[in-house]
């Protein structure tokens, strides 16, 4: 495993323009771990002609054409990987399934807590900023923010105190599969952490791209945004969610908070 971490390091400074290269290794790997590689590859594809259309704007924010040819090589090299696709698959994160539910489960929680605190006329101005991310730091921060506040008296919509049961409920929950996954990835191989390291870095460079996008074409940021754009790997909910066209919980018909990356 010792091997592994310098290679990735060695990696990192090899890809001094991807400048999410240089966050934690242990970090990539799981992001890596929970995204499809090649629906990362064909989003950048999507992307690149928008990039193109505003090149100057985003040249200016960094995302020169040499970032973009770095983007081209690694995504190169991901897809290098596709051959012993069934090996990496068998020698896959077990716990990446139940994290990505606990994920799913959580969005949805802190999508209806925060529509039913806007709602309410003496909440809504206490209510923190949502987005559309999937981080688990990210979704714990929020969901702690927003407990106290549907469990309010102040709150417009009935049933505030079971939803902040639930509410506890989901954070022991992704608390536990977060430390589960993160355990796991020191016991696969070390091509799997290669390429979910190299997956976990090509999703961080286009969640920048996508905040870059917001002030360059915020019109079609939405379009730049993996949390919007990209399916994690849970091909049963994906199915669920396409048959029945909504989501079960309460807020489904809810707008959608503000896009993020």
């Amino acid at each position: 495993m010792g091997k592994t971490k310098k290679k990735t390091a060695k990696a990192a400074k090899g890809n001094a323009l991807l400048l999410s290269s240089a966050m934690p290794s242990a970090h990539l790997v799981a992001t890596g771990g929970r995204f499809n590689g090649g629906e990362l590859i064909a989003l950048w594809h999507a992307v690149k002609p928008k990039m193109a259309a505003h090149r100057a704007d985003f040249e200016s924010l960094g995302f020169t054409s040499s970032w973009a040819s770095a983007m081209d090589a690694l995504g190169a090299r991901i897809e290098s990987t596709s051959a012993h696709k069934s090996e990496l698959a068998a020698d896959a994160f077990p716990t990446g399934a139940a994290l990505n539910d606990v994920i799913a489960r959580c969005k949805d929680w802190r999508r209806s807590a925060a529509t039913r605190v806007s709602i309410s006329p003496k909440l809504a101005a206490r209510a923190p900023k949502i987005q559309t991310g999937s981080s688990p730091v990210a979704l714990d921060k929020t969901i702690r923010a927003l407990l106290p506040l549907v469990a309010s008296r102040d709150l417009a919509a009935p049933g505030g105190a079971a939803m902040k049961t639930q509410g506890q409920k989901l954070l022991g929950e992704l608390a536990a599969q977060v430390k589960k996954h993160k355990d796991a990835t020191g016991k696969v191989s070390p091509a799997v952490r290669d390429r979910n390291a190299d997956e976990g870095v090509f999703y961080e460079e286009l969640k920048r791209l996508a905040r870059a996008a917001r002030g360059v074409v915020p019109a079609e940021a939405h379009l730049f945004a993996p949390s919007q754009q990209l399916g994690t790997r849970l091909p049963s909910r994906a199915k669920k969610s396409k048959a029945d066209g909504a989501s079960s919980t309460p807020s489904a018909a809810a707008p959608n908070p503000p896009a993020a990356g």
